[in-house]
């Protein structure tokens, strides 16, 4: 269980077939995206960052590429900020595990430290970049292999990631309702690509510390670990539709293309019911 100080309320339902009702209060969010918009972090999150509102779900939709109060430079297929949209991100707090150490407390800072980098980056083309810059404390009988490329260190009797992360997605805006992003992450799952929900389909998006106690899809491993791949999404007011051509892993594939690839369909509707704002989601997953 994890026990922190959070300034703002939050109320969730979530199941494996998940919906989630979210009340706006307090909020942080990506300064990056604050800066090139020129708007509050409220308006995209509700809650807890990084769960998303309404207003956030559009945004995220068109991959980043809502211009804002920052200047640009723009030319013949070019329209990017001024100057380059950056984000350090970390947390601290105090966590609880009966299993580890005799059941002491253990203080973690800087928990899932990040830099972020990305936003707009020509007028149909967004991006994001995010390095995690630390890890965590590594327990006695936790086995630990560490990547001698990367220095990542994966605790193998766990499925958790000792090191820090990585993961870049670049989006591109078809049309005003569909879209294509490129995608890959070592850790935050297939719904890094185009995820819109709050339910933990992707590892990071949720408003709640305790993932595992918190999302089906965290308990169950089905919303984290490495993915690479391709998701094209459709999108309007109240309807997302993503499908991903993947593969659990971070970087390079190896695999054939039309048929050695996984498959990921998503689908989340979204409803107002007084002034909650609600959603329901379910997918297929190969």
């Amino acid at each position: 269980m994890s026990m922190f100080k959070k300034f703002g309320l939050t109320a969730v339902a979530a199941g494996i077939a998940a919906g989630s009702m979210v009340v706006s209060n307090d909020a942080e969010a990506v300064p990056a995206f604050a800066r090139q918009t020129g708007m509050a972090c409220v308006s995209c999150h509700s809650g807890n960052f990084p769960a998303l509102n309404a207003f956030g779900r559009s945004f995220k939709a068109s991959n980043y590429t809502m211009r804002g109060a920052a200047p640009l430079i723009e030319g013949e297929k070019l329209s990017l900020p001024a100057d380059l949209k950056m984000s350090l991100i970390t947390k601290l707090r105090y966590q609880l595990d009966g299993s580890v150490d005799g059941g002491r407390g253990e203080i973690q800072w800087p928990d899932e430290a990040a830099f972020l980098v990305g936003g707009r980056a020509a007028e149909n083309i967004g991006f994001l970049l995010e390095a995690g810059l630390a890890g965590h404390e590594v327990h006695a009988g936790q086995a630990v292999a560490v990547d001698p490329l990367t220095g990542l260190g994966t605790v193998t009797d766990a499925g958790e990631t000792a090191g820090g992360f990585l993961g870049f997605k670049v989006g591109f805006n078809v049309t005003d309702h569909f879209g294509v992003v490129v995608f890959g992450t070592d850790a935050l799952g297939v719904g890094y690509g185009s995820e819109m929900m709050n339910t933990g389909f992707k590892r990071s998006q949720r408003p709640i510390e305790n993932r595992k106690g918190y999302s089906a899809y965290q308990r169950l491993n089905i919303g984290s670990g490495a993915a690479t791949g391709v998701a094209a999404s459709y999108h309007s007011n109240n309807l997302a539709i993503t499908y991903s051509h993947w593969a659990p892993t971070w970087g390079n594939v190896n695999a054939n293309i039309l048929g050695g690839l996984a498959h990921n369909l998503r689908a989340n509707y979204f409803m107002n019911v007084a002034g909650w704002d609600m959603g329901f989601g379910a997918n297929i997953m190969s």
